[in-house]
Formats: structure tokens, sequence, C-alpha cells
């Protein structure tokens, strides 16, 4: 089981070296923000990726409707 938090940071070369290194054995979980780059010359891997599987039988996708942070962080996601 691999987990990833954060990928909206990481790089294409990055994930795909994690990805690639999984067999048909592996669970990995991708979690991420698209609004919450830190990084804003990256490319977009963490969105491509996440495009690229959930276009696949085998993959799921789950969207958080919420946010469980505070107060102050959701008014911070809000902005543009």
């Amino acid at each position: 089981m691999v987990i990833l938090d954060e990928t909206q940071n990481a790089k294409f070369g990055d994930l795909k070296l994690v990805l690639t290194r999984l067999t048909d054995d592996s669970k990995c979980v991708i979690i991420g923000h698209q609004g919450q780059q830190d990084n804003r010359s990256n490319d977009h891997a963490f969105t491509r990726y996440i495009d690229h599987l959930t276009k696949k039988d085998w993959a799921v996708s789950c969207v958080l409707p919420r946010n469980y942070r505070g107060r102050i962080s959701r008014w911070a996601d809000e902005l543009l």
C-alpha cells in the first residue's frame, strides 16, 4: 500500500517514478488538491494522472465535497 499525499506539488517524473514501481497486487492512494499548488511552475502532474486514471475501470476517484479544516482555511481556499 502506497499513500502519496500533497501530489498537487509533485512533478510528472516524480509521480511516474513511484507509479511505475507498483505491481498488480499493489494499492495506491493519490491525494491532492488542484487549487493548492505551491509550485506554480510544475507540469500539473496531479491533474494529468487523475484525468488519465479516472478513465480506467480499475481506478476509483473520490472527490471530497466538504472542507473539514477551519474557518480560515476554508476562506483561503475561496480566494482565486
